[in-house]
């Protein structure tokens, strides 16, 4: 096991706020699923150390096998493991560096930590570094959200490790449902929740799928399309909308809701189930 103090050193949590701000003093991550780990290579040694303290290195042999073969050989990074993809398998995407070549890194500012990160390593194969944005925090949240990441992280540019209150934030974007679809356009979904024996309106789902997902779906739902909108609401998109029967559903994830009911940056994930005849 590595030495005591590095065993003891917790990777610090990043708080979730529903407020999404963009501010020059801070810097965006967009935050992956996975194991966070903090990563840590002494000598031929390695460790992948969870946020309890195990070392889950032997779940991870590729992981391994890449922080050993790299040049620095006294070494602590925080990050997390995630699917990377088709025949990639996992991947350590880093994000902060502690320790390095013996000196002490976690009272540098964060911009400086992640500079020495960059340079630190060779980036490929099961490495890669995680990019950041200076204070564009809501316009790095759209972009997370669209290409399916769990959110954003947030962190103050000149922090040190760990970081004093109130710390790492994160922007969530991914709260997921099954919603009933009432019609479709060209380009999005129309969906709705079933309430009370009605159909309301939800709103659009227009990102998430490319141009085979959504023919698939037309093809289905084109069997079911109606003259009359299937929804209760009386304020509904009417432009080149083909109205269908609610008898399918689509996973759909999204940011939140309006105060109206609406959702917001939907987005599609697949296809859901198709509900029984009524």
């Amino acid at each position: 096991m590595p030495s005591s103090a590095l065993s003891r050193i917790a990777p610090p949590p990043a708080l979730a706020t529903p407020r999404r701000f963009s501010d020059p003093a801070w810097i965006y991550e967009p935050r992956r699923h996975g194991t966070r780990v903090l990563a840590l290579r002494s000598g031929g040694d390695v460790w992948l150390l969870d946020r309890d303290g195990r070392d889950v290195a032997p779940l991870f042999p590729e992981v391994v096998l890449e922080l050993a073969r790299q040049r620095a050989c006294d070494v602590a990074a925080d990050g997390k493991i995630a699917d990377g993809g088709g025949s990639t398998g996992p991947v350590l995407h880093l994000f902060d560096l502690l320790r390095l070549d013996g000196a002490d890194l976690t009272g540098l500012s964060l911009r400086a930590r992640k500079g020495r990160l960059r340079r630190a390593f060779r980036w490929g194969g099961a490495l890669r570094f995680v990019p950041h944005r200076n204070g564009a925090g809501e316009e790095v949240f759209r972009e997370a959200c669209r290409r399916g990441f769990e959110g954003v992280v947030a962190r103050h540019a000149e922090g040190r490790y760990p970081p004093g209150r109130p710390g790492w934030l994160w922007f969530r974007c991914d709260n997921r449902e099954e919603l009933v679809i009432g019609g479709y356009t060209a380009d999005t979904l129309l969906v709705g929740t079933q309430s009370g024996g009605r159909l309301r309106f939800a709103g659009k789902v227009g990102t998430g799928y490319d141009e085979e997902m959504i023919d698939d779906l037309r093809r289905i739902l084109a069997r079911w399309e109606r003259t009359t909108a299937p929804f209760a609401d009386a304020l509904l998109p009417r432009a080149g909308v083909h109205w269908v029967e609610p008898r399918m559903t689509a996973r759909v994830a999204y940011t939140d809701w309006t105060p109206d009911g609406h959702l917001r940056q939907a987005r599609l994930i697949g296809p859901g189930s198709v509900l029984e005849d009524a």
